[in-house]
């Protein structure tokens, strides 16, 4: 091929393994994962559409209430329900029901809903205080549309960041791991 080293194997598109490359030119750099790319492309493009919207301007006491009272009753909800389903699953294998009470039944997702609710309600409020701080230093930094500039900031943080993660999840598009590959960590 033009431009290849004779010594050097043609790399066929998406066989090479260790960089998650596609392909690769005479000087040995990696190419550009496409399905990757557009995957950071398309995070990063959404994180900024998002990122334009001024969540600050929520009032903060509703803003937190809601979407942890809503993250609450999810909660809540798929726990009752995964426990409804192992009960069932229990019942038809012909095991023995475990006799709880009614209280202790509903205890758990409960309260695991409420903390989760919570937690959310924490973040959501969190996430405010430091949306208006970051649309603040923006503006602080002369940007003439400190918003627009937090977004696309964000999108392109965003998209980097999702490009080049290489952590151990990461290795193949699906997430899995070939059988013969091996990790680049010592034991």
């Amino acid at each position: 091929m033009a431009g290849q080293h004779r010594d050097q194997p043609t790399a066929a598109r998406g066989s090479s393994k260790d960089s998650g490359a596609v392909s690769s030119t005479d000087t040995g750099h990696p190419g550009v994962d496409v399905p990757r790319l557009r995957k950071a492309l398309g995070l990063g493009v959404a994180t900024g559409i998002v990122s334009a919207f001024p969540l600050w301007k929520i009032p903060r006491k509703p803003l937190a209430l809601w979407s942890g009272g809503i993250a609450a009753a999810v909660a809540t909800g798929v726990l009752m329900l995964k426990r409804d389903q192992l009960e069932r699953e229990a019942e038809v294998q012909g095991e023995a029901p475990t006799e709880a009470s009614r209280a202790r039944r509903l205890g758990a997702p409960v309260v695991t809903g409420a903390l989760f609710g919570g937690l959310m309600a924490g973040s959501m409020w969190l996430t405010s205080v430091t949306d208006e701080w970051s649309e603040k230093l923006m503006a602080r930094l002369g940007a003439k549309r400190p918003r627009a500039t937090y977004a696309v900031l964000a999108g392109v943080g965003t998209a980097l960041i999702d490009y080049f993660d290489d952590s151990p999840g990461r290795s193949g598009q699906d997430g899995k791991v070939d059988p013969g590959e091996t990790s680049g960590k010592r034991a």
